[in-house]
């Protein structure tokens, strides 16, 4: 999934965090940022991003935390994009690096090794490894949706199971051979990103959700306002055919006064709605209302041979 300008910010956002002191939360986002890159074995560890700023984070917490160097490249994409890497220059520095999280050559299938999360902060600081290197968001405005992919199935189950501990429920799918796990309310992609530190993306998020709950509940109302306009409209046809009808019958002047007086008030203002006519009436809005149903009914009690010539 290319990243968008958002997804762009979010990072560049985590990636401006100041650091923390415990080694074991460092130990914890490195490893994040390794086991999500596009290479992690004995043979070579290799990560690549969009942002400078993510592979930069990954060779310093490399070299400091491993002694392990990582070479950084720029390259120039299909389309004029950059993106950079990070790898390990030997194989002897890649089982370094992976012998250092635990995973021992010839491992069959690569899983989340938590007994590095020796704190309460380290799974935090892993989830935001793991989002630095394998993570998208798209812009809110465009709708709600957050992913990580990562090629080892084990690897994306765990990231599942431990996102759950945390309340936030994970879907996932298979997309080119990735497992990938994904949100797609606002609610859970706010709640990530509050939790890998990325709290200016979450309001950012919160503001779009209240100004599209503004923006509807404007539109419903609108609707509603445009669906009784209609209805008013089409009420006071129907009522001034009626006393065209009545009057073509020749049955208009033996109506009782107050019904010839609500009629003469709704020829002289088709437009005004049923409350604007009871208050020009003096009268309730029942009983408008209830005057005007029966020029209906007596309307209706004209047949086609009682109108006059």
């Amino acid at each position: 999934m290319k990243q968008t300008s958002f997804a762009r910010r979010t990072k560049s956002e985590i990636c401006s965090l100041e650091g923390t002191a415990a080694r074991c939360c460092k130990t914890a986002e490195l490893y994040g940022l390794l086991l999500f890159s596009m290479s992690f074995s004995p043979a070579l560890v290799k990560l690549q991003a969009e942002n400078k700023d993510v592979v930069g984070r990954a060779a310093l917490l490399s070299a400091e935390l491993v002694g392990v160097p990582l070479a950084i490249e720029c390259k120039q994409g299909a389309k004029s994009d950059r993106f950079y890497t990070a790898a390990t220059e030997t194989p002897q520095d890649a089982l370094a690096l992976t012998g250092f999280f635990g995973h021992a050559p010839g491992e069959l299938a690569l899983t989340i090794n938590r007994a590095l999360f020796t704190c309460e902060n380290c799974a935090r600081s892993f989830l935001r490894g793991a989002f630095l290197s394998a993570g998208a968001v798209i812009d809110p405005g465009k709708g709600y949706h957050l992913e990580l992919a990562t090629p080892h199935i084990r690897v994306g189950e765990g990231l599942c199971a431990l996102l759950g501990e945390y309340g936030i429920a994970v879907r996932s799918t298979r997309r080119r051979g990735n497992f990938v796990a994904y949100l797609k309310e606002s609610e859970g992609i706010e709640d990530f990103l509050n939790l890998i530190g990325a709290q200016n993306a979450a309001f950012d998020i919160m503001n779009v959700k209240i100004y599209r709950d503004l923006r509807n509940r404007a539109n419903r109302v609108t609707n509603c306002e445009t669906a009784n306009l209609g209805k008013a409209v089409g009420a006071a046809a129907a009522q001034l055919e009626a006393i065209g009808r009545l009057r073509g019958a020749g049955r208009f002047e033996t109506l009782p006064q107050e019904l010839i007086e609500a009629a003469e008030l709704r020829e002289q203002n088709p437009d005004m709605t049923l409350s604007e006519l009871a208050a020009a009436a003096g009268v309730s809005k029942s009983g408008m209302n209830h005057r005007l149903q029966k020029l209906l009914r007596a309307a209706n009690d004209c047949s086609p041979d009682q109108e006059a010539p």
